[in-house]
């Protein structure tokens, strides 16, 4: 297992998931659907639009949050290795430079 078990589920329903989502985008061109409270003075109102994305998630038992942070560490570490490598490439190009050699 990955450091990252939230996108791993994510990966392994992707298919699915684009399915029901292009379906849930499509019905909500149609209807309006949204979560209705009646235990407060806003009773009969909508106040919360639904999330395509958080639906599919709890659909998918995955959590939502934990997603969102990993694809955040994702980043984080993409971008870690990227400028250790670009650190690497630019010290033997230094190195190439300094003993005369061409640095392409």
């Amino acid at each position: 297992m990955s450091d990252y078990p939230q996108a791993d589920k994510v990966q392994e329903v992707r298919e699915d998931s684009q399915m029901l989502g292009s379906f849930l985008e499509w019905l909500m061109e149609k209807y309006t659907l949204c979560r209705f409270y009646a235990d407060d003075e806003s009773a009969g109102y909508c106040r919360e639009y639904i999330d395509i994305s958080r639906i599919l998630a709890e659909y998918f038992g995955i959590d939502y949050d934990e997603y969102q942070n990993e694809l955040v560490q994702i980043l984080e570490d993409f971008r870690k290795k990227s400028d250790a490598q670009l650190l690497g490439e630019s010290a033997e190009n230094m190195k190439n430079v300094k003993s005369g050699k061409e640095a392409y």
